[in-house]
């Protein structure tokens, strides 16, 4: 009797390693497709902390080292420095060598509706043009060179993490976001330290943020626009925002009676403007618009309104590419949500007026504004 149970101990035994063997294979094989399973999520997480880490900033100001190598072995170094007090209020200067090493100035100066644009050649003439009636921004960001890091990172498909090194002196992710592209990412901030664009086994292009620092007084001549003087080549061009002041028949203007807004929840209102459709914009008379903006200290909601004929219901808004687009109700009106990896809008038709409200908002905050937009 004893070795019977022996035996059926040993058959136990047998069974059980079996089994185990069997899922030790099984997870064997299946090691690769976690592994990389593992690292698309982590690329994910990195990808929407770097987009948020960005939009979410308040004044800041940083200094970037851009190095281009053209295939003459040529190499041409810019210096960009950022000052940026609110989405309409920042200037960028840059600062390069030109084909017999002399230094050239260029600078972009915001301050509302107003921009200056401005180049100094090293032979001193210099060239500047001023725009009027620039709307409202959503921000400064894709302007910038670090802004145009954190789009690519937003932008990449597939994007992989392929390393963690020290980079300016910061712990940072490398991300692959194609073959021969990288960007790598702080740990700590979730933002670009550096980008590199390799070809041929050589660095042809980097990207270096030196200095990033947020907060802190910035004086507001660091704002004065270029004023125009003696020796300088002036031109000028009005896309024909304004704002609102009293008195003044908006409707009568854009050619529609424009639809109220309701402040969002935790929201205050900030500026109300319009876009003259009589101001001459290139060859052709620009297209009459109500503008809204609000915020909460740290993001900025913009609501457009436009004249737009045919049914509300008729109304569907088209994706571009790498944009998805949900229909949902807002009362009785569909509406489309559209979305990428940078932004949301939430665009929809009532009353013979097309509105899209623009931000970095949740699904269910945008169909609330736009309840209450009547």
């Amino acid at each position: 009797m004893k070795g019977l149970n022996d035996m059926k101990k040993n058959r136990i035994r047998l069974a059980m390693l079996c089994l185990m063997l069997g899922m030790v294979a099984v997870l064997v094989a299946a090691g690769p497709a976690i592994v990389e399973s593992q690292q698309v999520a982590h690329a994910e997480q990195i990808r929407a902390r770097c987009v948020r880490a960005f939009s979410a900033k308040g004044p800041w100001k940083a200094e970037i080292t851009e190095t281009e190598t053209g295939s003459d072995g040529q190499t041409v170094t810019t210096l960009q420095e950022l000052i940026v007090r609110s989405p309409d209020e920042y200037r960028i200067v840059s600062r390069e060598r030109d084909a017999e090493g002399r230094q050239v100035v260029s600078a972009t100066v915001r301050r509302g509706s107003l921009v200056s644009t401005s180049r100094v050649d090293a032979d001193g003439s210099t060239v500047v043009h001023l725009i009027r009636g620039v709307r409202p921004s959503l921000g400064v960001g894709f302007d910038t060179l670090i802004g145009q890091s954190v789009e690519a990172v937003a932008e990449s498909r597939p994007l992989r993490v392929v390393g963690r090194s020290k980079r300016n002196g910061h712990d940072a992710d490398k991300l692959e976001l194609s073959p021969g592209r990288y960007v790598w990412v702080d740990r700590s901030t979730g933002l670009p330290v550096e980008e590199q664009v390799v070809s041929a086994g050589r660095i042809v292009h980097s990207v270096a943020v030196n200095s990033l620092e947020e907060g802190g007084s910035m004086s507001g001549s660091a704002f004065d626009l270029f004023v125009p003087g003696k020796g300088r080549t002036v031109t000028e061009e009005d896309l024909g925002y304004r704002r609102i002041e009293d008195g003044v028949d908006v409707a009568e203007i854009v050619g529609f009676v424009p639809l109220s807004t309701s402040v969002p929840a935790g929201f205050s209102e900030g500026e109300r403007g319009y876009v003259d459709p009589r101001v001459l914009t290139g060859d052709a008379a620009g297209e009459g618009a109500c503008i809204t903006t609000f915020s909460d200290g740290m993001r900025t909601v913009m609501v457009t309104q436009i004249a737009r004929s045919g049914p509300d219901e008729g109304f569907a808004a088209f994706a571009e590419e790498g944009e998805t687009v949900e229909t949902v109700r807002v009362g009785s009106t569909a509406a489309s949500f559209v979305r990428d990896e940078l932004g949301s809008r939430l665009v929809f038709a009532h009353s013979g007026v097309l509105v899209t409200i623009e931000g970095d908002l949740t699904k269910e905050a945008f169909v609330a504004l736009a309840a209450g937009i009547k």
